[in-house]
């Protein structure tokens, strides 16, 4: 536009009347300056507008001048080079009659007015655009020092693979700083294989709409560094919803995956420790169980009185080495069981069986320690079929576990509850006591083994520490669950549940 009016100026700049119309009705700020000195000799209604001023005596006696570069030499030289080398067109700082600084940009040419040569200046108001500016560069400024102090690597490609940008961390990627990578593809800085690899991921970002996810594992080729990386790609839109490219973000988890694989290693360790452990455990038992099998069958002779009489002394001797024996063997046999269990070799042993007989059996053989410490035993039994397949033995001792555990751990006068629901396709066992309870913190070791909730219980409650941590895993065979509710002195509740299959199962 400035242009146009500087071209119109010329063509009527000897018309002084039409010239005088002109340069009143411009829109534009115009300034005519003498060439030599560059004082003002003429100013329009826009520039004296955009200054502040009222009058032309007012501009004139102005003090635009400041320190260099803005001074009045520097502007001088401008309106010398003008009027002899051709137009002039820069940028000024300059101050308006309220003292506001205001940039302008001025454009300088040579006019003829009347037959006498002149400067003109055509200037507009920049001081907004340059604000616009500046805040554009501080924003683009701090963006870029963000991405560039972010760890990840970021970079951006077009639709055909090509970089249009990347961080300082990508550049150490490639040895390469940005202004090398820009331009490139994968192609040019890495194998044919990885390149089509980061190429087949762009694409699958693209086709997916939305970002994909992946972990690989690079070279730095600044300085030869490995490391994991998690990277996610994400197409990339301009504001008109145009596809421009994707964007691919990558994440150090080297020390992540480091970890990862010390803990598989760990965990894979921890089974083989227990692995070797249970084979020990089996091993041993076996050796043990044979000589105290022995131990325990010549007492009973003793006890019986197959070779004679005994006297008190010797009589409590034996029965001292016969309970003593049999509560090594009973031990011994759960060692071998849990063992058994955790090396996968125990095997469910199904028969048709009378569940109602079964339980039967159980409470009675828990009657005489129950009315020992004069517990009252309640029973509700409810079966639709007595008939059931199942492993009776395992079935069986987990019954007894629990009934015998509740009765252990109830005060004398106490009450211990079995509840049963049969239905053919599930058998559901309560067995709950008026014992001491178990604390929620404690509840969470009971089914390790050798594990009691505390040394004082195990002194005062004798026992192996196996009894529930064979309970459970006998549960678990049988593909069914085992819970507990409990409160310290209010008593416990175990429950079980167990699918019962066909005879065909």
């Amino acid at each position: 536009m400035r242009d146009k009016e500087t071209s119109k100026i010329s063509e009527i700049q000897n018309n002084e009347e039409l010239y005088k119309a002109f340069f009143v009705d411009s829109p534009i700020s115009i300034l005519i300056h003498d060439k030599e000195t560059g004082e003002i000799i003429d100013a329009n209604p826009t520039t004296l507008k955009m200054y502040g001023f009222s009058t032309l005596d007012e501009l004139k006696a102005n003090e635009f001048w400041m320190e260099p570069p803005y001074s009045f030499n520097e502007a001088l030289d401008l309106i010398h080079k003008a009027a002899t080398e051709g137009p002039q067109e820069f940028e000024w700082l300059n101050i308006k009659a309220n003292g506001d600084l205001f940039w302008e940009n001025i454009r300088l040419s040579k006019v003829k007015i009347n037959g006498i040569e002149r400067v003109m200046a055509t200037t507009i108001d920049i001081t907004e655009l340059k604000s616009a500016n500046s805040a554009l560069m501080t924003s683009e400024s701090q963006l870029r020092t963000l991405v560039d102090t972010i760890p990840d690597l970021i970079w951006l490609k077009d639709t055909e693979g090509f970089f249009l940008a990347c961080n300082t961390k990508f550049e150490r990627l490639y040895g390469s700083r940005e202004s090398e990578i820009v331009g490139k593809s994968d192609y040019d800085f890495v194998d044919k294989e990885k390149a089509d690899y980061f190429f087949k991921k762009d694409k699958e970002a693209i086709e997916a709409g939305g970002p994909v996810i992946f972990e690989e594992k690079v070279i730095y080729a600044y300085d030869g560094q490995e490391e994991y990386l998690e990277t996610i790609k994400s197409p990339m839109y301009d504001t008109n919803g145009k596809l421009i490219g994707v964007l691919g973000v990558s994440r150090d988890i080297t020390e992540r995956k480091n970890s990862e694989d010390i803990l598989l290693q760990a965990k894979l360790d921890a089974e083989a420790a227990n692995q070797t452990k249970s084979e020990f455990l089996a091993n041993m038992s076996h050796e043990l169980r044979t000589p105290l099998n022995s131990i325990f069958g010549f007492s009973q002779m003793l006890n019986e009185r197959v070779q004679g009489e005994l006297n008190d002394k010797q009589a409590s001797y034996v029965s001292n080495i016969m309970q003593s024996s049999k509560h090594l063997i009973d031990l011994i046999n759960d060692i071998l069981d849990l063992s058994k269990v955790e090396a996968g070799k125990m095997k469910l042993e199904r028969e048709i069986f009378n569940i109602d007989e079964m339980i039967d059996e159980t409470i009675s053989s828990m009657k005489p320690l129950a009315k020992k410490k004069n517990i009252d035993l309640v029973e509700d039994i409810r079966i639709v079929n007595s008939e059931i397949h199942a492993d009776r033995k395992k079935i069986k001792d987990i019954l007894y576990n629990l009934l015998s555990n509740a009765i252990k751990f109830t005060p004398e006068n106490g009450r211990v509850s079995i509840k049963v629901n049969y239905d053919s396709e599930t058998l559901d066992i309560d067995v709950s006591d008026t014992g001491i309870g178990i604390s929620e913190k404690d509840q969470e070791k009971l089914f390790e083994p050798f594990r009691q909730v505390n040394s004082f219980l195990t002194r005062e409650f004798e026992g192996t520490g196996l009894g529930l941590a064979i309970v459970k895993r006998y549960v678990e065979i049988h593909g069914g669950t085992l819970s507990l509710k409990s409160k310290p002195g209010k008593g416990s509740t175990f429950s079980f549940s167990i699918p019962i299959g066909t005879e065909n199962d």
